[in-house]
């Protein structure tokens, strides 16, 4: 049995990506079609929305960044974005999103799996409470942030929030 779908929303200025999912007794094989070059030289500082991620696998892919260059490329992102260590002082980049209620997160999750999986880089996703959802964004091969998490943070940046996210409301005085 296979089945086939396309994301609604490509990332600005690409093509639809079509996968189809070919179910065997054993194992999941999942065929993919870019329609755009995924080459190494594409990822560069800045501008990060317009580039996609690299393939982490061998030499050749993304070198982990230090602090110092981290910090400079998280200026390029929108505001709400931090640069976080863990126990092992890795360094990782995080954002928490209040949601209006549990099904608004679980949305708002939904629609950025579907951007880091058309990416291919997965962040780590935390709901707490009833209405926070939290992204980790980090390469797990690399020890740490690569140019790769920051191309992911921009195209989340651009992942339509609205009906989702909590406001306060506002009290008229009468």
């Amino acid at each position: 049995m296979a089945s086939s779908f396309t994301l609604s929303s490509p990332p600005r200025g690409q093509a639809r990506l079509t996968r189809t999912w070919a179910f065997r007794p054993t194992s999941i094989v999942s065929y993919t079609q870019l329609p755009w070059s995924t080459s190494h030289s594409r990822l560069r500082a800045g501008r990060f929305g317009e580039q996609s991620c690299v393939p982490c696998e061998g030499e050749g892919g993304p070198q982990a960044l230090t602090l110092p260059q981290a910090e400079e490329h998280l200026a390029s992102l929108q505001s709400g974005w931090e640069i976080e260590h863990d126990e092992q002082k890795r360094l990782h980049l995080s954002r928490l999103w209040k949601t209006k209620n549990f099904l608004a997160a679980l949305e708002l999750s939904r629609r950025f799996g579907e951007v880091a999986e058309h990416e291919g880089h997965h962040p780590d996703v935390h709901i707490t409470g009833w209405n926070r959802l939290k992204l980790v964004l980090w390469t797990h091969s690399r020890n740490g942030l690569t140019l790769n998490d920051f191309v992911l943070a921009a195209k989340l940046d651009d992942v339509d929030v609205q009906g989702l996210l909590w406001r306060k409301k506002k009290v008229e005085n009468l």
